[in-house]
């Protein structure tokens, strides 16, 4: 029992009281019965407050609830995962393919010609990590090969490395600079996205994520 429903049981008993005595005076009576009629509203809007706040954790708990399916539903939509060797298309842009990635000192093309291009890390506490994407043009005129797809390395959830290009030529003979490379309407080009990292990230089991965006879509190959 709270202070203001005893003060009203206390008023009420007086009031009783008040009522079978022989000397209380009607103005004693008409007092006790305004104190009661105040005490009697203020312990009902002590009993609605109490009720609201009963109620306060279950609607918070319930707009967490709502907002955690929220939150789970806009990253399900958001979500661009894509496996390697599976062709996604974006719009009428470009088509493109991530064929394989992996690490090594030194990246030769896959059919070196007589004389061809490579690139050797100079740091021995480094190495290479190669993405190769193939890229089929869906426009109508020639684009520049570097303008279809961008790609960032991101280790462990945190750590980014921003590749240099190359793209294949010859039929896989040597590389070429793609900022000098177009890719004609419906031709495919073989990109390669070579990023230099510190050599433990490709000895451990910690995860790498290839941030792939294109056309201003942004699409996420796991390797790991």
């Amino acid at each position: 029992m709270t202070k203001k429903t005893l003060a009203l049981t206390i008023a009420s008993g007086l009031l009783a009281a008040s009522l079978t005595g022989c000397t209380s005076s009607n103005a004693d009576v008409q007092a006790l019965e305004q104190k009661i009629a105040a005490l009697e509203k203020e312990n009902a809007e002590l009993k609605a407050k109490d009720s609201k706040n009963a109620d306060a954790p279950a609607n918070k708990e319930k707009e967490k609830e709502a907002e955690s399916e929220n939150t789970t539903t806009a990253a399900a939509k958001d979500d661009k995962t894509i496996e390697a060797n599976k062709a996604i298309k974006v719009g009428d842009f470009a088509e493109f393919t991530v064929t394989g990635a992996k690490f090594g000192t030194k990246i030769v093309p896959p059919k070196p010609d007589r004389f061809y291009t490579y690139y050797e890390v100079k740091d021995q506490a480094n190495t290479y990590f190669d993405v190769v994407i193939k890229v089929k043009s869906l426009l109508t005129i020639g684009k520049g090969s570097d303008e279809f797809v961008s790609v960032k390395v991101v280790y462990d959830d945190k750590y980014e490395y921003d590749p240099f290009s190359a793209i294949e030529e010859k039929g896989g003979g040597d590389f070429t600079y793609t900022m000098i490379t177009k890719i004609e309407p419906l031709k495919t080009g073989t990109l390669h996205f070579i990023s230099e990292v510190p050599a433990e990230i490709a000895k451990d089991k910690k995860p790498i994520k290839v941030l792939i965006t294109c056309n201003g879509e942004e699409y996420t190959y796991k390797y790991r």
